[in-house]
């Protein structure tokens, strides 16, 4: 704004026009008005170069043509005719000055071409270019300042002009002037100034938008704006004072190529940028079209002789003007669809319109309207500055809130993948305990005729009606989450609770549970209710409160009324005297595929979804729960239901769905924890499941062969290891509490006494990685639930049998040893006929005798400087090809071996 009014201010002003050559000032008061403009007739002659001295001297040859200033030869006449493009010629003018004038100084700016300047005999500028070929030899058409000196009375001043490269013609565009040297060296320090003011404004703007960009690389329109401002920095240098382009060197027609790009540029990059604002209001074929046509204007400008591209002055200011009037279409088609900030866009962009076409007149009908360029360029930059920096703040915004939605469903996939894995565990078990029992009858193993009241049909029963639940649970989750309404009904609570604690009082008394009822209030409770839906809600907190709570135990359950402001609601309390809940856990309770504390409830089942279905239920009924518990004392689950103000219907016996509750209340195929199987038994099998009814079947499908010995998870089984003696095999699940199985064969493995014990895992895990890893790792076998009966039968009795051999050869080996020693012979270690396989690499007998004398994985890698997986892949291709099923077998068959023939 400084720039700009300092400009005003200082602006020349017209006192006279010159007439036939001649400017009257002597009457000028050059203190009060310091600039005078020099606009008039000026006389002219063409195809002369005249010096002051050949001007007085000449006496005859054309006379000179009046001829405007400011004005171009073509636009005007020559004898009628319409003057030429190129040429060269003279022009002069007189000025009579005041008395007592100040010292002056004459401001030259000639259109296009080459120029040498007189002012009273004495030359200024120059040399005058006459060459059409020497065309970079032009100097630069940048503001020129000459100081008047001698006789100040009268001055002449004598232009010689020639231009044989620029079509637009040869003549002055901006008219020069005349004013004190103060003045106007005021105006060339104030366009100075403000050349350099807008190019460090544009600069940091540019440099500020690039880094914005850098630094996440996503909006591409702030790298756009950054060029924008690069190529308004080039459109300033190269037009105005030209004082930074003048003082690099560069020559006039090298700075009107870099003017005529920059215009171009600013085109195609403002296209673009919008396009990039506002991709959905661009009109494809017009963006096309005007990029193509763009591009060849740079490529004209760039490459093309300074004849072509500046004959085409017409067309690239039609182009602009295209260009404006199709952003202005996308700005308005904007503002219709109310995108964001473009009412703001569009004003800040029509002020840079404006100046635009005030650059055209200039160019084009010499409008001098420099002047009003800081005043519009300053708020566009601002405007696009502020616009483009609340893009990029609601980007960022956008980005971190995309980057915290990614991260929670990244939990979710995380807490969901968990969920799926304890659900198929927590299907596969009562499938087993239906395929099993299933396939032992149709197996013949009950006999031809089995009787109804058998308790294998007790135990198919049981995990029907538990399969049934859980695929019960998870059709209500996905109800709830597809929004379907509930078919509501006026139920008295007073009533139908009853009936359901009826249902749950065996199976607190098997668990060793006080269960009891209290009715606090005398009149009914009424509720709107789907039965269905409320005993989803009843039964898993029922059946949390008995899971949760030890023996010797209670659980109460509460019926009351509740009043908070005008409104009553039936509430439901299920009070229980169980483990407790921490209160950081509290929060987390009811998240869905979660569990709550795992150290104290890892042992209990649950997939999950219990409490949050029971409470997502709950809302979608109009009601809600909530909780209260203490660590170590007990939890207290309220639910309440707004009262309804209709009369209960009567409980239909069809229409009370009472609850599964029967695989809580279990009966089980006789089983003991400690074997009490008949002596002929000779083989010993250790059993390790946290499932009570899963172990129990194995137990008994395994008992007719061999003894079993019965541990609820790896800690209660390495307690039993500890007190007998090692068993032939140790049969475990993964998924166990307090020590799982790998828990549990890690332990064997690393005590002596029992490492030598063969381990198979039976789980529900099927995961491949794993079975790898542990089968690597020394395990026997890995079988995955369900599972046929015959098949584990055959499987122990497989692995038994393979252990007792490798005993009896041991045996026979020591008993060789010690025949030997006693009758004074050479001992021999290996029978006659080779014992290592013939299908051996060199390596692999190399890590079979590593492995012989009870090398690790480990151990042999670091031995041959191998990978450790490359050592136990080789020690694998050794088991497969020896039929061998562990290190063990390894060890005791090829122990203490010679060197075979190897292959």
């Amino acid at each position: 704004m400084i720039f700009w009014f300092s400009g005003c201010t200082r602006a020349p002003v017209q006192q006279k026009s010159a007439v036939n050559s001649f400017l009257d000032l002597s009457d000028h008061d050059f203190s009060k008005q310091t600039i005078v403009d020099l606009s008039g007739t000026w006389f002219l002659y063409p195809d002369e170069l005249l010096t002051p001295e050949t001007l007085a001297n000449r006496t005859n040859g054309p006379a000179p043509i009046p001829i405007k200033v400011p004005g171009l030869w073509k636009n005007q006449g020559f004898g009628g005719k319409k003057g030429p493009i190129f040429g060269k010629g003279t022009y002069v003018l007189e000025i009579k000055l005041p008395e007592d004038c100040p010292e002056l100084t004459f401001r030259f700016e000639h259109f296009q071409g080459s120029s040498q300047l007189y002012i009273n005999s004495m030359c200024y500028g120059g040399p005058l270019i006459t060459d059409p070929k020497k065309v970079n030899s032009v100097k630069p058409n940048s503001p020129r300042y000459y100081r008047v000196t001698g006789d100040t009375s009268t001055v002449q001043v004598l232009i010689q002009l020639a231009n044989y490269w620029d079509s637009n013609g040869i003549g002055f565009k901006i008219t020069p002037s005349l004013g004190t040297t103060e003045a106007t060296l005021a105006i060339r320090s104030y366009n100075i100034g403000y050349e350099s003011f807008l190019i460090g404004l544009l600069l940091l703007a540019a440099l500020y938008h690039a880094m914005l960009y850098l630094i996440q690389r996503r909006d591409k329109a702030l790298l756009l704006f950054s060029f924008i401002a690069l190529a308004v920095i080039l459109r300033q240098i190269s037009t105005s004072e030209k004082f930074w382009l003048t003082q690099s060197g560069l020559m006039h027609f090298t700075m009107l190529r870099l003017e005529n790009i920059s215009v171009y540029a600013l085109c195609l990059l403002f296209i673009i940028y919008f396009r990039y604002l506002y991709p959905k209001q661009i009109i494809r074929p017009v963006y096309i079209s005007l990029i193509i046509i763009g591009t060849i204007f740079c490529c004209t400008s760039t490459f093309f002789p300074i004849q072509i591209h500046s004959s085409l002055l017409f067309e690239s200011n039609l182009y602009v003007i295209l260009c404006l009037a199709n952003i202005i279409f996308v700005l308005i088609q904007a503002i219709l669809k109310r995108e964001n900030q473009a009412r703001i866009m569009c004003a800040g962009f029509l002020i840079i319109a404006f100046l635009t076409i005030f650059d055209v007149l200039l160019t084009t009908y010499m409008i001098g309207v420099r002047f009003l360029m800081p005043l519009g360029l300053i708020p566009f930059i601002m405007a696009q500055s502020y616009l483009l920096a609340k893009r990029y703040t609601r980007d960022t915004a956008e980005a971190e809130k995309l980057r915290v939605s990614t991260a929670r469903l990244t939990e979710l996939d995380h807490v969901k993948t968990n969920f799926l894995a304890n659900i198929s565990h927590e299907l596969r078990t009562p499938i087993t305990l239906i395929k099993a029992p299933v396939d032992a009858i149709t197996s013949g193993e009950y006999g031809e005729q089995v009787s109804k009241d058998d308790k294998v049909f007790a135990l198919i029963s049981n995990n029907v009606n538990r399969l049934l639940r859980l695929v019960e649970n998870l059709l209500s989750m996905t109800r709830l989450e597809s929004g379907k309404r509930y078919d509501l009904k006026p139920t008295d609570l007073v009533q139908l609770v009853p009936i359901y604690i009826d249902e749950f009082k065996m199976v607190a008394q098997n668990a060793g549970l006080a269960l009891s009822m209290e009715n606090r209030c005398d009149s009914p409770l009424v509720a709107e209710l789907e039965l269905k839906a409320f005993e989803i809600i009843f039964f898993n907190l029922m059946s949390n409160a008995i899971k949760f709570t030890k023996p010797g135990g209670s659980v109460t359950v509460c019926l009351s009324k509740h009043t908070v402001g005008k409104k009553e609601f039936a509430r439901i309390e299920v009070i229980d005297t169980g483990i407790g809940i921490r209160n950081e856990d509290l929060p987390n309770l009811f998240i869905r595929y979660g569990k709550i504390y795992d150290k104290e409830r890892q042992h209990y089942e649950g997939n999950g979804i219990g409490l949050s279905l029971a409470r997502e239920t709950a809302r979608a009924m109009g009601g809600d729960i909530s909780v209260q518990s203490t660590i170590g004392k007990g939890s207290n689950f309220c639910v309440e239901f707004p009262l309804s103000e209709n009369e209960a219907l009567p409980l239909e016996k069809d229409l009370v769905h009472k609850p599964n509750t029967t695989y809580l209340n279990r009966e089980y195929p006789e089983a003991q924890k400690t074997s009490n199987h008949s002596p002929k038994k000779s083989s010993r099998v250790l059993v390790v499941e946290d499932h009570e009814e899963m172990r129990r079947f194995i137990a008994g499908a395994l008992a007719t062969e061999h003894e079993v010995i019965e541990a609820g998870d790896g800690r209660e089984a390495l307690n039993i290891l500890a007190t007998i003696e090692p068993p032939d095999l140790i049969v475990s699940d993964i998924m166990m509490p307090n020590i799982d199985g790998v828990g549990l064969f890690e332990s064997t493995r690393a005590n002596d006494s029992l490492a030598s014990i063969p381990f198979m895992f039976l789980t529900a895990r099927n995961e491949s990685d794993e079975k790898i890893k542990l089968l690597r790792g020394g395990s026997i076998e890995y079988m995955v639930k369900p599972f046929s009966v015959e098949e584990l039968r055959a499987k122990v009795s497989a692995i038994i049998s393979l252990r007792n051999n490798e005993r009896v050869n041991l045996l026979e080996r020591v008993q060789s040893a010690i025949n030997g020693s006693f009758s004074g012979t050479t001992l021999q270690a290996e029978p006659a006929e080779p014992l290592y396989p013939p299908d051996l690499t060199v390596r692999e007998t190399e890590i079979l005798k590593k492995v012989a004398e009870g090398a690790t994985d480990k151990e042999i890698a670091e031995h041959y400087g191998i990978a450790i997986r490359t050592a136990s892949n080789h020690v694998g291709s050794i088991l497969k090809k020896t039929g061998m099923t562990s290190r063990q077998s390894l060890m005791i068959r090829f122990g203490k071996q010679e060197e075979p023939n190897q292959k």
